[in-house]
């Protein structure tokens, strides 16, 4: 609790197929906030999520990582995204995500 966070995070239907990558923020316990998701989901068939980054963002608001990231997703997989930072059948690269958080953190 209390502490900015950012997330990337897969959601998948019953069999654990994948439905959207998500990226995300919370400032309360992290198991917390994806049992949120698996609630709010439920009704599009959402059964778990996997946590697959989840980085504390230290001084800086959460938000700002979060934009940027979307921002990125945004342009690199036109036409997937959908609201509540949502993209649509997309493996994020997670050495590339790891790169745009550094490369984010050194510039803040």
């Amino acid at each position: 609790d209390g502490v900015e966070q950012l997330y990337l995070v897969r959601l998948l239907d019953r069999n654990r197929q994948l439905i959207w990558s998500k990226v995300g923020t919370t400032t309360r316990k992290t198991q917390k906030r994806m049992v949120e998701h698996l609630n709010y989901y439920k009704k599009d068939g959402v059964k778990y999520i996997e946590v697959v980054r989840l980085w504390d963002c230290g001084e800086m608001e959460a938000e700002m990582y979060e934009s940027a990231f979307r921002a990125h997703y945004m342009r690199k997989y036109k036409g997937t995204f959908r609201k509540n930072d949502r993209f649509t059948g997309v493996e994020f690269d997670l050495a590339e995500a790891d790169k745009i958080f550094a490369d984010l953190k050194e510039g803040a």
